[in-house]
């Protein structure tokens, strides 16, 4: 029960519920902890029974894998490895992005896309997943950084003396400025943009949050910024189909039913076996922009937006 251990938890209480249970259990006294059973990824698991597919099937526990006897299998685990490949297949053709060849994966991270899926999770839902779990700085933040472990090297360093160490130090700044420089050409070209002046640029980059993600190399830390979290995302959103056309074919199949119904204004029925009928009607968002016009030519624009029927 030491709170350095309790910590390491990511369902803290949950865990502690645990330890007093397991501490009751050594005791040979009666525990009370419940046990949740779940699923396999219950939408893809529907999904690998209609196709009969006997891989998918497999991966989420449908049916036992014969290779492998009274281990269960888990598709987000199964799922790390493609996506890896995908990546760097991706970073080598097209070195703008070359960063994310180096963004290494675990099932933590990539569970929530690999999950929702079939559900219709859109990229930005999945960017959005992705940025929840990252650390957020900004580029002052990860200077700052960069300056502490230079520092730290330096100093443990007996081997030079203080004029190589101020000479390694300069050396050190000006990578640091020459890397500063290659992010905002870039920005520059990416941007095309007339309107922002060079400072307001160059400041752009300075102030945007940049995110911490897991790197293959341990040593160095490993930062993307938006456009670099989104393209990740975009790839983990694929990667599931890619892996799995077929999923892909029939996922596609029952969307295109869905618009055919929303479009025709026919609600879509769902029959549990408990009896209980559950109707699904989707509506059309329209928006609606108004201006008002203040005082001294002042303008404002809103944006309403109301659901209706379809035509």
């Amino acid at each position: 029960m030491g709170m350095d251990f309790i910590f390491k938890a990511d369902s803290r209480f949950a865990f502690i519920s645990f330890c007093l249970a397991y501490i009751n259990y050594k005791k040979n006294k009666k525990v009370y902890l419940p046990v949740w059973l779940d699923a396999t990824c219950s939408g893809i698991q529907h999904f690998a029974t209609m196709l009969k597919d006997i891989e998918l099937a497999k991966s989420v526990n449908v049916i036992p894998n014969p290779e492998q006897k009274d281990k269960v299998q888990d598709i987000y685990s199964e799922m790390i490895e493609p996506t890896h490949k995908i990546l760097k297949e991706f970073a080598n053709d097209n070195p703008k992005y070359h960063k994310l060849g180096m963004v290494k994966l675990n099932r933590k991270l990539i569970k929530p896309s690999i999950m929702t899926r079939t559900y219709n999770v859109t990229v930005r839902g999945v960017s959005n997943q992705l940025i929840s779990s990252f650390e957020k700085y900004t580029r002052d933040g990860i200077e700052k950084i960069k300056a502490k472990k230079i520092l730290n090297l330096l100093n443990n360093d007996d081997s030079l003396n203080l004029m190589e160490k101020l000479n390694q130090g300069e050396a050190v700044i000006k990578f640091l400025d020459a890397d500063l420089e290659a992010e905002v050409n870039l920005f520059y070209k990416d941007e095309n943009s007339e309107s922002l002046t060079e400072n307001k640029k160059i400041n752009k980059i300075l102030n945007k949050t940049l995110f911490k993600v897991p790197s293959f190399d341990e040593k160095e830390s490993l930062f993307l910024n938006g456009s670099e979290v989104f393209k990740l995302a975009q790839i983990i959103h694929e990667s599931l189909f890619i892996k799995y056309p077929a999923l892909k074919q029939l996922f596609e199949y029952f969307v295109s039913v869905c618009i055919v119904f929303t479009k025709l204004d026919i609600p879509i029925f769902l029959y549990p076996p408990n009896g209980l009928t559950i109707t699904q009607r989707y509506l059309k968002k329209v928006k609606n922009k108004i201006a008002i016009l203040f005082s001294r030519g002042k303008k404002n624009s809103y944006c309403f937006t109301k659901k209706e029927k379809w035509d």
